[in-house]
């Protein structure tokens, strides 16, 4: 299965909530098995934009997947949820962004 988070990264939530956001997603992805044959992990922040942070195939394992959540900024914007919703669809739900055909 393919899973892609999708954070709120707007100014409303604070930097202090930002932190539990990305704490509280690395908690959920410790409780999968992660990798080629498991779970692929995507994640994208969202605030005025929408922004692809991990591609579902760029991390198999939860270690390299938890530094590059730690990496990802607060936006501090706008909130634009259907944005959001729009690009993991269109852009990141994609076989060339690691989507597995089944």
């Amino acid at each position: 299965a393919d899973i892609v988070f999708a954070l709120d990264s707007s100014g409303s939530l604070g930097l202090s909530n930002w932190k539990k956001i990305l704490e509280f997603t690395k908690t959920l992805i410790g409780e999968l098995v992660i990798g080629n044959s498991g779970m692929q992990i995507g994640v994208i922040s969202y605030g005025t934009k929408a922004t692809v942070h991990l591609d579902l195939d760029d991390y198999t394992t939860q270690n390299r997947l938890y530094s590059a959540i730690d990496d990802i900024p607060w936006k501090d914007q706008e909130t634009n949820t259907s944005g959001a919703i729009r690009t993991m669809r269109t852009i990141l739900f994609t076989e060339a962004r690691g989507d597995r055909l089944d």
